[in-house]
């Protein structure tokens, strides 16, 4: 055994003379007190400021005819996530409350 000789051998791997690009980043989510904030218009701000009752639907609260991105991702979120709370913040005054759904989140007695 001769002890110049390397223990591994990297020559096998191809090299390109390129640096290699790290993976994007997904958007990091914005959080306040351990509850994920979602932006909403001033129309549905207002809509929401009481909360929901249990069997509402989605559509009372927000324009489900034309759904945008933010709609969609609260409701996903929602599904995905039952016993979370989630915070609304209004776009334009930046005031934010708590969004608890009642169907989902009461506790059962």
């Amino acid at each position: 055994m001769s002890e110049g000789a390397p223990v591994t051998n990297t020559s096998t791997f191809p090299t390109t003379g390129e640096p290699t690009i790290p993976p994007q980043r997904k958007k990091s989510d914005e959080y306040f007190a351990g509850c994920k904030v979602f932006d909403v218009t001033s129309d549905e701000y207002q809509k929401l400021m009481n909360g929901s009752k249990k069997w509402d639907r989605w559509n009372k609260y927000f324009d489900m005819s034309n759904p945008n991105e933010t709609c969609e991702s609260i409701r996903k979120y929602l599904y995905k996530n039952p016993a979370k709370t989630v915070v609304l913040r209004n776009t334009t005054t930046q005031d934010m409350i708590y969004f608890k759904p009642k169907g989902r989140n009461s506790e059962q007695n």
